[in-house]
């Protein structure tokens, strides 16, 4: 069960679920294995490529983390982030006081098709979806789903 799922209230239904998007994990997987390839071969040594490979993977731990316990959720009454393994955070805000809605995206997030919406609400509520797969889209239904 997602967190989300679990905290409805009557009436309310999911309209988009997502977490961090996995083209992160991906990047982070194809680039240090073109780096480690390329130095084992400029070495001439397996070894490089071993310790490149444990330095991806120590590096993967956060992203890989992210992954399994953020949650992004469009609801017929809120948008809603979750973030957390151990200890939780969340922020909603009711789609009736939504203000404004940014996508940033850097180029990387651009090639990957994922990147960053920030969802303003009055005074200094905001929600933001770090990670998420295709942006605009998501925008696109949230801003669909305000007016209703």
């Amino acid at each position: 069960m997602s967190y989300t799922s679990d905290n409805l209230t009557q009436g309310e239904v999911i309209l988009f679920n997502s977490s961090f998007s996995k083209a992160y994990l991906w990047f982070d997987l194809i680039s240090c294995s073109a780096v480690s390839i390329l130095l084992a071969s400029i070495t001439n040594s397996s070894t490089v490529y071993v310790v490149m490979m444990i330095i991806f993977f120590m590096m993967s731990i956060p992203k890989l983390i992210r992954y399994f316990t953020e949650e992004y959720s469009i609801t017929s009454r809120k948008i809603l982030s979750k973030s957390g393994w151990i200890s939780r955070n969340t922020d909603e805000l009711p789609l009736k006081v939504i203000e404004g809605i940014d996508v940033k995206q850097t180029v990387i997030d651009r090639i990957l098709g994922a990147g960053t919406l920030i969802v303003t609400g009055r005074g200094t509520q905001r929600v933001t979806f770090e990670g998420v797969d295709n942006p605009i889209a998501v925008k696109k239904q949230l801003e669909e789903n305000m007016y209703v």
